[in-house]
């Protein structure tokens, strides 16, 4: 029950700390209802945008604004990294796309095939992967547990999102030269937006902190809140995960090596032993709900920087950490409680941000008369 209240109190100052960021410029804009197959635009002159991660949705859907179609490849509910769809899938659902938006050249399954088929001549959309987010300043990182470049949750950090963005008005302003400023213009405004909420939602997150990321996929998220990574338990999503890896874990947090372990709630689900592990163990860790707010990914920092905030709140150190009884571990005991809480945590937020967009519009349009 001590749990449930302290995460009580923790989505309250959420809440409260994403209206003082200004919520309604910035967070209401990236929500879009789903816009369906790419015969959208077809009658209504608007350039046809197709997708292959819900984070680039919200990019393509905010730099586009009035003058753009976008819709997912990918069906509600289903992850990118294991969706197969046939070639007839998707000859069928980007005839009438203009734009094709991925992550990567190869990083989904179907990114590969969409590749083939446009170097085939057989799709005739114009594909912007990472190569082109690259030349607009977005910075891959090394995976810490195997020295490689990490593909991985670019697209939840600040800088990989503006690179997004940067790259998605240009590629409009080709296709559609004829609303380039307007592009442009909501481009200028993205960067602006991203970079006030950037340096607020720093100030949350308390200095020093070193966390062990359970996967790779939140390196960016952590890079961009100033956070010290230590290490990666699991060094790719797909991997197996072993004993050596779990005895690390907690050898590593015994000696002192870092303070809090980072985990998505996607790998939470698929890795109950390792809630169960730390909880025994005593050991601090964050379950950051990355598959709820895949469609706002602007949002990721703010609540990992928020459950940081509250470990500063409390005045954690690591003696105090151990002193701790069982049940009493930053984390609830309970996964399905923990996700439940996020759920509505994000529910409140969503429902603020709706009132808040609108007194935002109804602001602008009083000063434009």
């Amino acid at each position: 029950m001590y749990e449930v209240r302290r995460h009580v109190v923790s989505a309250v100052l959420l809440l409260i700390t994403l209206v003082a960021l200004g919520c309604s410029a910035h967070y209401t804009t990236f929500t879009v209802s789903a816009v369906g197959g790419g015969s959208a635009g077809l009658n209504s002159g608007r350039v046809v945008v197709a997708v292959t991660s819900a984070s680039l949705k919200c990019v393509a859907s905010f730099i586009g604004g009035d003058e753009v179609v976008v819709y997912s490849l990918v069906p509600a509910g289903v992850d990118p990294h294991h969706f197969e769809p046939s070639t007839s899938f998707l000859v069928n659902s980007l005839s009438n796309a203009t734009v094709v938006l991925m992550t990567g050249p190869s990083h989904l399954i179907m990114e590969a095939r969409i590749s083939e088929l446009v170097r085939d001549g057989v799709v005739r959309a114009r594909i912007v992967d990472y190569r082109d987010y690259l030349r607009h300043g977005l910075k891959l990182r090394v995976n810490p547990g195997t020295g490689r470049v990490n593909p991985h949750g670019y697209l939840m950090s600040y800088s990989g999102l503006v690179a997004a963005a940067a790259a998605v008005a240009e590629v409009l302003a080709e296709v559609d030269p004829n609303h380039g400023s307007y592009y442009n213009s909501r481009l200028q405004e993205f960067k602006k937006l991203i970079t006030m909420e950037n340096r607020s939602v720093r100030g949350l997150v308390p200095q020093g902190m070193r966390v062990i990321l359970f996967t790779p996929i939140l390196q960016y998220v952590a890079h961009d809140l100033g956070l010290k990574c230590t290490g990666v338990v699991l060094n790719e999503p797909g991997t197996e995960l072993s004993e050596g890896a779990l005895k690390a874990l907690v050898s590593e947090y015994d000696r002192g090596a870092y303070d809090v372990v980072l985990i998505t709630d996607t790998m939470a689900v698929r890795y109950p032993k390792v809630l169960e592990l730390l909880k025994l163990n005593r050991i601090p860790y964050i379950i950051v709900p990355t598959s709820k707010l895949s469609s706002t990914p602007n949002l990721v920092p703010a609540v990992l920087a928020a459950q940081l905030s509250d470990i500063r709140a409390n005045s954690l150190s690591m003696s105090y950490q151990r002193e701790w009884s069982e049940g009493e571990v930053f984390g609830i005991n309970n996964l399905a409680t923990t996700l439940a809480i996020s759920e509505a945590v994000l529910l409140i937020v969503l429902a603020v941000i709706v009132a808040l967009q609108r007194r935002y519009i109804e602001s602008r349009v009083v000063s434009s008369d």
